[in-house]
């Protein structure tokens, strides 16, 4: 669930299965727009089992923010999106993952709103379908790629069998 904003459009409907499956709770955020070092942000950055973040609006290497979570806070992982450039998992005691930006043929880039949404509901929808956080990271480059495709925000959504295939 968003709480950007609560109204999606009128012919998207949830798949209430998809979260009613769920025996532990895990909590993610998408931090977008941190800095890493505004506090207003950092307990929601803390105190989530997966934690998004955009490259763009950091203010601090990515790296250093990404580890100052892992080790204050829950998070299981620290993804950090980089639009052009990819994207990187952070795990505790482990190498960064890093995941390139994906080129979709026949769909050039036009608009990259709703990209790093994209990509954050594709690695969460891999995850909770037990993918790896690697197959997860690939999952969400297609998507951000397939959302930069569309012009707006919310046309043109990817959907499983067409994710599933570009994958591969």
């Amino acid at each position: 669930m968003s709480l950007y904003d609560p109204r999606p459009p009128v012919d998207l409907a949830g798949d209430r299965t998809l979260w009613s499956r769920l025996v532990d709770r895990t909590t993610s955020t998408d931090l977008h727009d941190w800095d890493g070092a505004n506090p207003h942000h950092r307990p929601f950055a803390l105190g989530a089992d997966l934690v998004f973040l955009s490259a763009a609006a950091l203010g601090h290497p990515a790296a250093e923010v990404a580890a100052g979570i892992l080790r204050d806070g829950r998070a299981e992982a620290v993804v950090v999106t980089d639009g052009a450039r990819g994207s990187a998992v952070y795990r505790r005691h482990e190498s960064p993952l890093r995941v390139p930006a994906v080129s979709l043929p026949g769909r050039p880039v036009v608009d990259t709103k709703g990209a790093g949404d994209a990509y954050a509901a594709a690695y969460l929808f891999s995850r909770l379908a037990a993918a790896s956080h690697a197959d997860a990271a690939r999952a969400g480059a297609v998507a951000g790629a397939w959302a930069c495709g569309s012009p707006g925000t919310h046309t043109g959504l990817v959907d499983e069998p067409t994710l599933r295939g570009l994958i591969g």
